[in-house]
């Protein structure tokens, strides 16, 4: 676990009862950072839903006796908001209070120093048997060795201060699971604790744990930012691929969709449509209970990350209802109707394989489009160093590798069936007062 001092400090709390009396209680700013700091840790850690990380009382008490009082006094300064708790019965089982930073407080948190406590994680080394490919051709060596030189190069430029806080995708909301990820990532990396193996064809590593922002303003080889080339909507691309070539209209709509980059807000919006409708299919905007049709508990919107998440556990699961962070979405429902050319690819593969997961098939390919080009780099550009995250690699902006990452996508998506989509973008800001919060500063 990292122990983490956070921007507070101490202060008299008057809690009263229902007799209008009051106690005065000290918030002690040790007490006050450990609590703040298994909430952070467990946010790393632990499923989450909507931000909040459910954490038993009984391990609250352990950090801090009285913690009760001090998580009431956050609740009330406006640092934490917590959701809801269900009591086990009826062979039921129960829920903890769920605890998450409030947005305000996620604006303007800080972190002034940090440890790692003992049994803090531990990168260890995969065995032996994880170690071997399973539909996948080992890494050619002296490839392995280049790409391992140059991880072992890089220059981490890290501070309390210099990590930016990522938003999610509509630009609302601050995911500190993120950042704590990054922060701590980053911490055990200048430590010395380093990991760098291959293991069912990916190459792993501190740089792959990161932050896509943090890859690229917080590690460098030294001389100047890193670039970074991804492959967009990767398993979607490969499953374009892997697909036989046919003229069915949806396999050239899912084609269309997945090379224009919008496959996944598209999955989204259907996603989000079958969740809010009436059993007609009528769409409702809004009803006495709120959005979606009356009686409907799970209406809220699942975002992009969720649906990237889905489409991942439906590819590798047996059954077409997927749950995540609380929800019940019939993905494979959707893919079915929509895109049944895919559907029945899907489907035939995992019966033709029972013991193989697609999954497995789509990442050799990517794997393949990957490690190629990065061969073909490593040989034309002398003194070029390179960084792999899945799919993408990271070089230095002072290569300029465009036409080659252009040429290599260009022949490998020839023989798809696409039309040309046009791409709407729209940008969010979301800007708070610097000095709104300033009492913890």
């Amino acid at each position: 676990m990292m122990k983490i001092e956070f921007n507070t400090k101490e202060n008299l709390f008057r809690k009263y009862n229902s007799d209008g009396e009051y106690k005065e209680v000290k918030i002690i700013k040790k007490n006050l950072d450990r609590l703040l700091s298994l909430i952070a840790n467990r946010l790393t850690t632990n499923s989450i839903h909507d931000g909040y990380v459910d954490i038993h009382s009984s391990k609250l008490r352990e950090v801090v006796h009285n913690s009760e009082e001090y998580l009431e006094w956050m609740r009330i300064e406006g640092l934490l908001e917590r959701d809801y708790y269900v009591v086990p019965s009826g062979g039921k089982k129960g829920k903890s209070w769920g605890y998450r930073f409030s947005p305000l407080y996620a604006e303007n948190i800080k972190i002034i120093s940090m440890t790692n406590e003992p049994g803090d994680v531990k990168y260890d080394l995969p065995t032996k048997e994880q170690l071997e490919p399973i539909y996948h051709k080992p890494i050619e060596p002296l490839l392995y060795e280049n790409l391992e030189n140059d991880f072992n190069d890089v220059v981490i430029d890290y501070n309390f201060n210099n990590v930016d806080k990522p938003y999610d995708e509509w630009g609302n909301f601050i995911m500190l699971d993120r950042w704590f990820k990054t922060h701590f990532t980053l911490y055990r990396w200048l430590e010395g604790r380093t990991h760098f193996h291959y293991k069912r064809g990916r190459i792993y590593s501190n740089f792959v744990k990161l932050d896509s922002t943090a890859r690229v303003n917080n590690v460098s080889f030294g001389n100047g930012k890193l670039v970074e080339y991804d492959i967009t909507s990767s398993y979607p691309l490969m499953l374009c691929k892997a697909i036989p070539n046919n003229s069915n209209y949806d396999y050239k709509d899912f084609c269309s969709k997945v090379l224009s980059g919008t496959i996944y807000n598209s999955i989204q919006k259907g996603l989000n449509r079958m969740r809010n409708s009436n059993k007609e299919g009528e769409y409702i905007e809004s009803c006495e209970d709120g959005v979606g049709y009356k009686g409907d508990l799970g209406v809220r919107m699942i975002n992009r990350n969720e649906v990237k998440a889905l489409f991942m556990m439906w590819l590798n699961g047996s059954r077409d209802i997927q749950f995540i962070n609380g929800l019940s979405i019939d993905i494979g429902i959707y893919i079915k109707t929509t895109y049944p050319t895919v559907y029945e690819f899907i489907t035939d593969y995992k019966s033709d394989k029972p013991n193989g997961k697609i999954y497995d098939l789509l990442v050799s390919m990517e794997r393949d489009y990957i490690m190629d080009l990065v061969a073909t780099l490593y040989s034309k550009y002398e003194g070029i160093k390179i960084l792999t995250c899945h799919d993408a690699i990271y070089v230095e902006e002072e290569f300029d590798i465009s036409e080659d990452w252009n040429l290599t996508r260009k022949e490998f998506i020839k023989d798809l069936p696409y039309e040309e989509i046009k791409v709407e973008v729209y940008e969010k800001k979301n800007v708070i007062p610097d000095d709104i919060f300033d009492m913890f500063s």
